[in-house]
């Protein structure tokens, strides 16, 4: 019975492992449509790249040293 299930699990296993497993044209990008906009930031191109060019351009230029991480807030939170 344990070479059954053995088995069983192998082959399991195994068939994860056969490569691609969707079927995409590998010419194209795969580009998902956007889920939440309008709702967290414009969903107007044009007005989406001015409010990120406006947050950028009051950021101060400089190094910062010792990092060890970074926190951003969830866009459900801003």
């Amino acid at each position: 019975m344990k070479k059954y299930v053995l088995a069983l699990v192998l082959l399991v296993l195994v068939s994860g492992c056969t490569g691609k497993q969707s079927v995409v044209d590998e010419g194209k990008p795969v580009i998902r449509e956007p889920a939440v906009a309008g709702r967290f930031y414009p969903s107007d191109p044009e007005e989406l790249k001015a409010m990120i060019d406006d947050y950028l351009g009051i950021v101060e230029e400089g190094k910062i040293e010792n990092v060890r991480g970074l926190v951003e807030p969830h866009a459900g939170y801003i």
